[in-house]
């Protein structure tokens, strides 16, 4: 038997040289802020740039990925045990692992062509999972829940917290009262005021109900400062940056000016307990929270501006009965608008978190499968032009039918497994890059995500047009008339 050469790209080590690339140009990506652009902002006409040269580490760390797991699984096939040169087994395994040990070349290179189609598939997958879960967090981001919902202008009785038990309707867990105006306040600071966007809710009924992430808080996680909110009548939290521009930090006694513009406008003394980057349900921006109970003995003021309504089914059909069953009950008697994660786009985001992906990856995920379909196919076809001589010489030595059969389909599910192992193992990898990659798009950073679901149809695909191509292969084989193919050679 002819033993393979080693590839060129294994002797130059060319797998462990596009790592390196892509490690170096990631590198340089974190060091020279590629990674962190300005944001974007739809409102304001600002679209996010991102630098073409940042897609050069995912590129290759496919590439070199998939071939530093073929390099891997050669190693692998190497070390098998070697057969007793006094026994050779059972006939398909003795021929099997000879081939594997001494023509490994037949292996790698059906394993790099339905990797890498089977990596760029999982890629997309995870991608589009990925980014389809970080639209859903940062939607629920804006609206500060499932639901949000805010009593119509035109209601001339005020809406009070109390209102919170009747919207509590089939499908809705729980509701939060809030209390938020734009330059409803003034903050005086030791040195300077400034106007700014306060907003008064119940801390235990807003945490039960809204999305608080620990990296949009200062010093403290979100459970801990909204307990110090709570704790504390005259707590008080403010954004870094209003507390920088201010000079104002935690345990400092501020003023501020309630109800501005208003007959209730009032001066009160509170104490910062805690920082935050960005607040959960307040889209436009809120600068102060403050407890909703101080607010109104401060004020006298008892009108709800909305209601945060956590739901039970956060799925499509959940958010839509949700929905009809607030309409139908309390929404017939006193009209309100509700905003939902399905209809809510946070103004500063960049127009490409409001593109649903779906089906461009549905289209995508049909592609990869026709092309993995076709590698497998050229291998085991490509596999019969190349050995057809061995096969027919296998034949005549006494080899039965069933058996050569055998020994076709298991070199070919062998193919297939190994390149869904590394097309696994490399698209998880490469969909973790270009998910860092755009993390810029979106207001929370967003985690990666595994559709279980569609990974597990694309392997059982895979495998099913394995095992279809392997049966035509041995109905070829079949068909073939030994004394032609040797008169051909």
């Amino acid at each position: 038997m002819h033993v393979a050469q080693v590839p060129a790209w294994r002797r130059l080590r060319l797998d462990l040289a596009l790592l390196a690339t892509a490690g170096v140009a990631e590198a340089i990506a974190v060091r020279t802020g590629a990674l962190d652009p300005l944001p974007g902002s739809v409102y304001s006409g600002m679209a996010i740039t991102l630098p073409s040269r940042l897609v050069v580490a995912p590129l290759f760390a496919w590439v070199g990925g998939l071939l530093l797991s073929v390099r891997s699984l050669l190693a692998i096939a190497s070390r098998l045990p070697a057969p007793s040169s006094h026994r050779f087994g059972p006939v398909v395994r003795g021929i099997l692992s000879r081939s594997l040990r001494r023509r490994s070349r037949a292996l790698a290179t059906g394993t790099i062509g339905l990797g890498l189609v089977v990596a760029f598939g999982m890629s997309l997958a995870i991608f589009a999972a990925t980014y389809e879960a970080a639209k859903t967090a940062d939607s629920r981001f804006v609206v500060g829940s499932d639901l949000r919902i805010t009593p119509s202008v035109l209601n001339d009785d005020p809406h009070r917290p109390s209102y919170a038990s009747e919207l509590t309707v089939a499908g809705v867990s729980a509701v939060s009262p809030v209390v938020f105006r734009l330059e409803n306040s003034v903050l005086i600071g030791p040195y300077n005021q400034r106007r700014k966007n306060l907003a008064a809710i119940d801390p235990a009924s807003f945490a039960n109900v809204a999305p608080l992430p620990d990296s949009l808080f200062v010093d403290r996680s979100a459970a801990g400062t909204l307990a110090a909110l709570g704790a504390d009548p005259q707590g008080l939290l403010v954004d870094a940056e209003t507390a920088d521009d201010l000079s104002v930090e935690t345990g400092d006694k501020v003023t501020i000016i309630l109800a501005l513009g208003t007959r209730r406008e009032t001066q009160e003394s509170f104490r910062v307990v805690g920082l935050f980057d960005r607040f959960p349900g307040f889209p436009e921006g809120a600068n102060l929270v403050v407890n909703r109970s101080r607010y109104e003995e401060a004020t006298g003021l008892q009108r709800i501006d909305f209601f945060l309504a956590e739901i039970i089914d956060r799925s499509g059909r959940g958010l839509a009965r949700a929905v009809a069953a607030l309409r139908s009950g309390p929404g017939e008697d006193v009209p309100f608008h509700i905003d939902s994660t399905d209809t809510t786009l946070d103004k500063d985001q960049s127009s490409l978190t409001a593109v649903n992906v779906n089906g461009l990856v549905g289209l995508d995920t049909f592609y990869v499968l026709l092309m993995s379909a076709a590698a497998i196919a050229m291998f085991i076809f490509g596999l019969m032009l190349q050995r057809r001589r061995e096969y027919v010489t296998l034949r005549a030595q006494g080899l039965r039918m069933w058996e050569l059969h055998a020994l076709v389909l298991a070199e070919a599910a062998l193919v297939a497994v190994c390149g869904l192992a590394a097309g696994l193992l490399v698209g998880s990898g490469t969909a973790f890059l270009l998910v860092h990659i755009l993390r810029a798009l979106f207001v929370l950073n967003p985690a990666l995500s595994f559709p279980v679901g569609r990974i597990a149809m694309l392997s059982i695909l895979v495998l099913t047009a394995t095992l279809v191509s392997g049966l035509a292969a041995t109905e070829i084989l079949r068909r073939l008339k030994p004394t032609e193919i040797l008169r051909e050679e």
